[in-house]
């Protein structure tokens, strides 16, 4: 394992830290009791948040469709939208729509967005051209220039590898069992400049971006306070694949202390595939499963080459209610994975997650049951996993939802010890609100599912390995079939000011280990 010292800024609501004298005190960030800077400060007009979306695939092999979405402070439409324009490579000039706003009382900000095309390789947006900065509190000067990620990079760095960082759960509590006032109990904002400066080709949040519940909060105070301003410099690093969690389901406006759904704010700031936001909350309902959606990436090397291509099927599991709809979405994927050579799922809850609340369990058994009835569905006849059918190019699960980093493997024994018998199920959940209780030792052992295999699928010998510390989780693409998941696997965590980083452990199914508990 090795430390490495971040030197990004520490801007928490009242206070600016430098990171140099940080380090020489060793004092961590601190803010007042406010989770961080209102955006209601600002005066309308103000650009408040830039980001590159992934919505899915371009025409051509390789490439990818996007989105490039900004935020502008007011309820101005599109006169707001209006006061920028998107510079880019290219001498046209992208069409800037604004986002259609439901709830102007709780949102008073408008999302303009355009469709980026595959083949800018600069992005920048200016005003009456000049360049336009993210909007700074506290009267600060604006530093953050709105200088955009772009599709194109994806692929394309010049270190000659694909790198996907992974980030999930990343809101704050903001009552007794988590205070937002410091950067060792809620790192958020710290591990995005860290993750910033590695770099990565393109991020993937593996959904729940809000946590605090404080009366009626599905409005755009708590979404810039708990997301949007913490990740700002990570927003302007990479594009990124949003994956809507549970926390972005529909329902309630709550005056309570209740775990209140913030699905307005999803479908106007995030939602990937509705330009118009014609499906939001205010439809009524807590709105069905969205459809599966993917995208494919790869290295794109001299002459045009294009290797390592992998698939990502993003799913909607912000319920885990058993439906005819999450079974067919389940059927979707299967077909898209069985059309690719390599492909991970991600959806924000496990299908093989284990619970460590005492006492230890598998969690979503309801999912692994829709997984079941469309396996037989399906018509797949695939075997290179225990759960028939399922296909033999899909590698790995990536989730969220368990606040912890999770690993679980699912080895044979003997001469299959060192080889999975599903998939691997991955859990990135550990990036800012609070952990989840540890269990009894890592690695451990489990069963999953643990109950009917006609119903839940086949119940296999898990062995699972868990960090209990906040952080993200580096992802480099393995074109050389050392990894069996396709991609090579760098743990970055946050401790006491800095960050370390290690390998995960090397386990098999030979490796002994006790039940988890």
């Amino acid at each position: 394992m090795r430390s490495i010292i971040h030197l990004g800024n520490c801007l928490m609501n009242k206070h600016l830290l430098l990171a140099a004298s940080l380090l020489a005190t060793g004092t961590t960030c601190s803010a007042s009791d406010d989770i961080g800077p209102s955006p209601l400060e600002a005066p309308n007009g103000a650009l408040m948040a830039a980001w590159t979306q992934i919505t899915g695939n371009a025409s051509q092999p390789g490439e990818l469709a996007g989105l490039v979405r900004f935020a502008v402070a007011g309820n101005g439409g599109q006169s707001a939208c209006n006061q920028f324009e998107i510079s880019t490579n290219t001498s046209s000039i992208p069409a800037i729509t604004a986002r259609k706003n439901v709830a102007t009382s709780e949102f008073p900000v408008t999302v303009c967005e355009a469709i980026a095309n595959p083949a800018w390789t600069t992005i920048s947006i200016t005003s009456n051209g000049k360049a336009a900065y993210l909007w700074a509190p506290d009267g600060n000067t604006p530093t953050l220039k709105a200088t955009l990620p772009t599709l194109h990079a994806v692929g394309r760095h010049p270190r000659g590898t694909l790198q996907m960082l992974s980030v999930g759960d990343t809101g704050c509590r903001d009552n007794s069992d988590q205070s937002c006032a410091s950067t060792d109990t809620w790192p958020f904002e710290f591990l995005s400049a860290a993750a910033a400066a590695e770099e990565p080709d393109f991020v993937m949040h593996v959904g729940d971006y809000r946590y605090s519940n404080k009366g009626t909060n599905d409005t755009w105070e708590y979404w810039y306070q708990e997301f949007f301003y913490p990740a700002r410099e990570l927003l302007l690093a990479a594009p990124w694949a949003m994956v809507r969690g549970n926390h972005e389901t529909c329902g309630y406006h709550s005056t309570e202390n209740l775990p209140a759904p913030w699905g307005t704010g999803w479908f106007y700031f995030l939602q990937h595939n509705d330009a118009a936001n014609s499906v939001h909350c205010h439809t009524g309902g807590t709105a069905p499963y969205q459809e599966p959606w993917l995208f494919d990436v790869g290295i794109h090397g001299a002459q045009g080459t294009f290797s390592g291509s992998h698939r990502i099927i993003v799913m909607d599991s912000s319920t885990d209610t058993p439906a005819t709809q999450q079974t067919d979405n389940f059927v979707s994927m299967i077909k898209a994975s069985t059309a690719s050579t390599s492909s991970w799922w991600t959806g924000h809850r496990p299908i093989w997650g284990i619970n460590p609340y005492s006492p230890v369990s598998t969690l979503e058994t309801d999912l692994d049951q829709s997984l079941t009835t469309a396996l037989k569905a399906s018509g797949s006849n695939q075997n290179c996993w225990a759960d028939t059918g399922l296909p033999c190019s899909l590698k790995a699960v990536i989730s969220g939802h368990i606040h912890n980093l999770e690993r679980v493997q699912f080895f044979g024994n003997g001469s299959q010890a060192s080889v999975w018998q599903r998939p691997m199920q991955y859990v990135s959940g550990n990036s800012g609100v609070v952990l989840t209780p540890t269990m009894n030792t890592s690695p451990c052992s489990f069963t999953v599912p643990g109950t009917a295999p006609q119903i839940y699928g086949p119940n296999l010998s898990a062995m699972v390995d868990w960090e209990n510390k906040f952080g993200f989780t580096l992802w480099t693409r393995d074109t050389s079939g050392t990894e069996q998941s396709g991609w090579q696997e760098t743990r970055y965590f946050y401790e006491n000011g800095t960050m370390s980083t290690s390998a995960p452990p090397k386990l098999d199914g030979d490796t002994p280990a006790p039940t988890c508990s």
